[in-house]
């Protein structure tokens, strides 16, 4: 008979220490992949959360603190965006420009905070006859302005004229004291984007009109065509 290889069997208790390595070695690894996917997990929470603050930081940067409507900034970045469509004739593009009629005169009558109160207002009704493709903004002090987008001229005008009695229409008082301020009145004049205009050609154009208004006797809407 030929050599028969001689096959040695572990004994029990070095079979069982085997086993335990393996086990042991098998809890390592579940607990080192709980330990990564809670890091995994923690590093997603604070991506998100960093991503959250910027854009609230961006939005921060665009917003006027008083009136939570779009500050100069934002009106100048829309008013480039659309400006550049409007001039390859992808886009209608008008402009409103707003003042507060006497606006010194709240101030010093009735004081800042009564001031504070009036722009509030206006921008609160500058935000009600937004459309969605608008940009209302705080242009500046008591002046006020509305980019509209894809909107026509005549629809511009009424919209304008819209804000305009909405104000007119109402008397400021003070709720707790019953103090009457009176109207608040606005000047308003409205330009439309001509293919040949330059962004400050067509800004001044409405401020031509604004300021017309505000010589005609204030309280009123003026186009450029006027």
């Amino acid at each position: 008979h030929g050599s028969l290889a001689t096959i040695e069997i572990p004994e029990a208790s070095g079979v069982q220490a085997v086993m335990r390595r393996l086990s042991g070695a098998t809890r390592d690894m579940v607990s080192q992949n709980r330990d990564l996917e809670s890091e995994l997990r923690k590093s997603t929470e604070e991506i998100t959360t960093l991503q959250q603050r910027l854009e609230q930081a961006r939005r921060d940067a665009l917003t006027d603190g008083l009136t939570g409507i779009g500050n100069r900034r934002c009106f100048d970045l829309a008013l480039a965006e659309h400006g550049a469509r409007a001039a390859t004739g992808h886009a209608e593009l008008c402009l409103i420009l707003i003042d507060i009629d006497h606006f010194k005169r709240f101030n010093d009558a009735y004081g800042h905070r009564i001031g504070d109160q009036v722009l509030r207002v206006v921008g609160m009704k500058l935000k009600e006859i937004a459309q969605p493709n608008d940009t209302p903004a705080r242009y500046g002090g008591e002046e006020f302005a509305l980019l509209t987008l894809n909107t026509r001229f005549e629809a511009a005008m009424e919209r304008a004229d819209s804000l305009r009695n909405a104000l007119a229409s109402n008397v400021l008082r003070n709720k707790q004291t019953g103090d009457n301020y009176g109207q608040v009145t606005v000047s308003m004049g409205v330009a439309r984007f001509r293919p040949t205009d330059s962004l400050e050609s067509f800004v001044q154009r409405a401020d031509t009109a604004l300021y017309q208004a505000k010589r005609e006797g204030r309280n009123r809407v003026i186009s450029e065509a006027a």
